[in-house]
This record gives C-alpha cells, structure tokens and sequence, in this order.
C-alpha cells in the first residue's frame, strides 16, 4: 500500500518541510479533495466525494468510490478504477493504535483498505491496517480500531494514512499488474481517524532556510553541516523521541559532528543564531 498509494497517484512526495497530520476529520475540501489529502479525482472524477449528512464526526465524511474512468486505460489502470485517499507526512510517534468510523458496500471480488504506514528513512518500520472483506455491506457508520505493528524499535520520521475502495493496488504492488476488475457502485467511507496510545514524539521541525543541509544521509561517524550564509552560531540535536542528546557554541558555517557514538536512528539538529532565535534545521539518520 504504501509505495503504491503514492506511485499511483504519482502526486506526493516529501520535501524538506511538511506539516503535522491534519484534517483527519475530513472537515475541510479544496477542488473537490479533503483538504491535505492526495486522490485521483483528477483523472478518475469521484472517486473520492465529501458526505455532508450525518458525519460521525464534524460536519463531512469522505467516500472513496469505484468508478467509470474511460481515460484511465490510456495510463495503463483499470476501468473501473478503486478511488482512495492519502496523506503522507512527518511524524514522530509511535502510536498504539489507530481508530476511525467506517460504512460501505464491497462487492464480491473487491476487497477495501483502511490503514497507515510508518517509515523511517523511507523503510517502513510499523504499520496498522484494516482490509473490509469482499460482500460486506455496511449501511451504519461503524468504528473500528486496529493495532499497530513494528518492525523497529525506531521512531518514524514519516506516516502515510490511506483508504481505498478496492485492494486492487495492493495487488499491482504484489504481483506487479492488478489482477481482476473492481466493481462499480463499491465504496469504502471513512472518518473521524485518531492514534493512541504508544509513544508521543516530538513535532518535526520545518526546515526554515534551504542553505542548511546535512550530509552524508545516512551516516555513520560523521556529519557535515552546511552552515554557509546563514548566522547560525550554536546548535542542538534530539532524537526523535524529543531527548536532547548534546548541544554546541560558536559553531563554524561548516561543521562537522561526530555522530560515533550515537544508536541508530534519525536525529533532528536545530540551529539558533548569536540571539539564541531558532532558525533553522536539518535531519539525519545514523546506520551502524
């Protein structure tokens, strides 16, 4: 799910700032998407919609539909095509679970997906999901809770949240072309997503002046920070469960941090100039 969510709507990717998760509630819809969210209207119409009665939380849903998508041959995807929704950004916690409120009709042949991927460095390290079996028909809004499972016991520095309609993807994804043909008039509808539980980690910080990188990434003896034209003068790095693990005065605009003694893991160095203001930072991963 998660590399296919993103290669088949071929529409996000992480850049060096990014948001916390919002809009979980599906509160708010921008050209006809919730807000924050990746889907594939733009060339499969409606396969996502927003449900504006009787949301179980707020005042909308969101429906991920199976739909007509004459065009989506042309792309070499299925007629009809499973909608879905997604959203990918920086994250830092563990959490134990994912809970969320679903109805929906799958029809024999299909199977929908609710569920959320960890990463770490771009690797998946955990993840919770929920698949609603082929015939189920839900007229009720239902809640459901799934438990995640790690792989690692590092923190994330990513979350992809998606729901399809049909599992379709994951079967490109395992087997490398879809196999059968999802069903018009299926649909999985989501809302009201939270996470409990677990680890709370801190909120990654957004990388304010494009100058200050780090490298190599991933590293394991040294990093270099590229300081040049910036006033940075003191630095602190965390690890992502927001423990300081060492700080540093009258930094140079190249600096070198040994990283030899640090564990495994990704690590955020925030930057201050000579007025202790914070104005910038940057990430790294440590592989031993």
């Amino acid at each position: 799910m998660r590399k296919l969510l993103l290669t088949s709507f071929a529409l996000l990717t992480l850049g060096g700032a990014q948001a916390q998760l919002s809009n979980l509630g599906f509160e708010t819809w921008s050209g006809g998407s919730p807000s924050n969210w990746i889907t594939p209207n733009a060339f499969a119409s409606g396969s996502v919609t927003q449900i504006t009665t009787g949301a179980p939380e707020g005042t909308s849903a969101a429906a991920a539909n199976v739909v007509n998508c004459p065009t989506c041959v042309i792309i070499s995807l299925p007629n009809p095509f499973p909608g879905g929704a997604a959203q990918q950004v920086a994250y830092t916690a563990r959490p134990a679970t994912m809970a969320f409120k679903w109805k929906g009709m799958v029809n024999t042949g299909d199977t929908a997906l609710v569920g959320s991927y960890l990463s770490l460095a771009g690797s998946p390290i955990g993840d919770a999901l929920y698949y609603v079996m082929p015939g189920t028909n839900v007229s009720a809004w239902t809640p459901q809770t799934t438990t995640f499972t790690y792989s690692s016991g590092s923190n994330p520095d990513s979350i992809l949240v998606g729901a399809l309609s049909d599992a379709w993807v994951l079967n490109y994804l395992t087997t490398g072309s879809g196999s059968g043909t999802s069903t018009i008039g299926g649909h999985i509808d989501v809302d009201d997503i939270v996470f409990a539980g677990g680890t709370i980690g801190i909120n990654m910080y957004e990388v304010t002046n494009p100058l200050i990188f780090a490298y190599p990434n991933p590293a394991h003896t040294v990093v270099n920070l590229n300081l040049v034209g910036t006033d940075a003068a003191s630095l602190e790095v965390l690890s992502l469960d927001g423990r300081s693990v060492y700080t540093e005065n009258n930094i140079l605009s190249k600096h070198i941090l040994s990283v030899e003694n640090y564990t495994s893991g990704a690590y955020v160095v925030k930057f201050f100039n000579t007025k202790k203001e914070y104005i910038g930072s940057a990430r790294f991963n440590v592989v031993k």
